[in-house]
């Protein structure tokens, strides 16, 4: 407790030094707190009071949040033995989702405005584990004094940043918060590891962008008795040579019009009927009149 006590001075007397001379190099303070202490003071951020504001848009219902939850659960037991928030932001520091190991801390979390739709930007709240973790894109792990706002200074932040695996993006920020007292740099080792699971989880669950099938199309039922053409119209198939033109079909059959053969012949012309199609002048029907049937001829 006295080398928190002390700690606590030290960063309370550096913080002054950067008031009075923003320009100055605090000792023995994290490079990433002093490079947010002067966002703050830059940002004009009230270091007696959170000034943070309600958002009342929020989607809390989200695939992100939907994915987050049983991690952020599994988490939240794994720290029971203490009191401890788990809070889920989105890519502006806006609070989604909070779980709370006791009510002690609920109670804490509520005080400070950490809740379900508020912001803690660090533009809004000063250092903490949520904004200052969207501005650096990397964990990061805020303990005691280390906060901007006075207010925050009896609290232990450790916050992590949820990236979209396929672009990088953060999409969102997982947040451990509890008492000075109570903190550990493993809490940073916890967070950082659940909000990997919540990214691999989004991953697993995203809808997988629309292609082209690269089945092909069924073909339809052929017409009784014929078969039908990879284009879907209805073909007399590898029909031999027509007695009258001495060419193959190329062209469709109609099963009701008479004469629909390779040469659409008249009725009267070859006076032989199509086998599939009832057409007239079909030379396959021409050979089973005939009496041959060749190899081909399975339909």
């Amino acid at each position: 407790m006295g080398d928190l006590l002390a700690r606590r001075r030290e960063l309370v007397s550096a913080r002054a030094e950067l008031l009075d001379r923003p320009d100055a190099a605090p000792p023995g303070v994290p490079g990433h707190v002093v490079a947010s202490w002067r966002r703050s003071i830059a940002g004009g951020v009230d270091p007696a009071t959170i000034a943070n504001r309600f958002h009342p848009d929020l989607d809390t219902g989200s695939r992100l949040v939907r994915c987050a939850r049983p991690v952020m659960e599994q988490l939240a037991e794994q720290v029971a033995g203490i009191g401890v928030c788990v809070a889920l932001t989105d890519d502006r520091a806006r609070l989604l989702v909070r779980l709370d190991t006791d009510a002690v801390i609920a109670r804490s979390a509520d005080v400070n405005a950490f809740a379900a739709g508020f912001g803690y930007a660090d533009g809004a709240v000063g250092t903490n584990g949520v904004g200052t973790v969207l501005e650096s894109g990397r964990p990061v792990h805020i303990v005691g004094a280390e906060h901007f706002v006075e207010q925050l200074h009896d609290y232990a932040c450790a916050g992590a940043p949820v990236r979209d695996p396929s672009t990088g993006r953060v999409e969102a920020v997982l947040d451990l918060s509890c008492r000075a007292e109570h903190s550990s740099p493993l809490l940073l080792s916890l967070v950082r590891s659940a909000a990997a699971r919540i990214s691999d989880a989004c991953c697993t669950t995203a809808t997988p962008p629309s292609r082209p099938c690269s089945t092909p199309t069924p073909a339809p039922s052929p017409a009784p008795g014929g078969r039908c053409s990879p284009s879907g119209a209805a073909r007399c198939w590898r029909t031999p040579r027509c007695r009258r033109c001495s060419t193959r079909t190329t062209t469709p059959r109609s099963p009701t019009t008479p004469g629909s053969c390779c040469c659409a012949a008249p009725a009267s012309t070859t006076g032989w009927s199509c086998r599939r199609g009832r057409g007239r002048g079909c030379a396959a029907r021409s050979y089973r009149r005939a009496g041959r049937s060749p190899a081909w001829w399975r339909w």
